[in-house]
């Protein structure tokens, strides 16, 4: 007998995507929200840089203060927010030379991002 499901649907995207990217450093939080048309043409929608200073807000014990938790959330919210708003299906935050998000300081589950964003630490 033959099996009648249908394959799984191809988990990479195909073109034209709309994409969106957080990239959180030490020093700024960068968001862009694109669309491609090929793997190397692409249009920015948005982009904004917004100066957090992480490095700032964190203890010697390398955890994250909740002033910096804050400013972070803040960030999160607006890209949330940014994704929603441009029907964003396609996304990726990363933590860049981020000692506090390692130690688990900032839960994006919790605190601004859907729990199924998917987060890269020290890229």
């Amino acid at each position: 007998m033959q099996d009648k499901r249908s394959a799984p649907p191809d988990p990479s995207p195909g073109f034209p995507v709309r994409v969106g990217v957080l990239d959180m450093g030490s020093n700024a939080i960068r968001f862009v929200i694109a669309d491609f048309i090929a793997p190397s043409t692409w249009t920015a929608l948005v982009s904004e840089r917004i100066p957090v200073r992480l490095a700032d807000h964190t203890s010697e014990t390398g955890l994250l203060s909740a002033e910096g938790m804050e400013a972070a959330v803040a960030v999160m919210e607006r890209f949330r927010d940014a994704l929603a708003e441009r029907e964003v299906r396609h996304y990726r935050a990363v933590a860049t030379s981020a000692d506090w998000f390692d130690k688990g300081s900032l839960d994006l589950s919790r605190n601004g991002l859907p729990e199924s964003a998917a987060v890269t630490a020290g890229c």
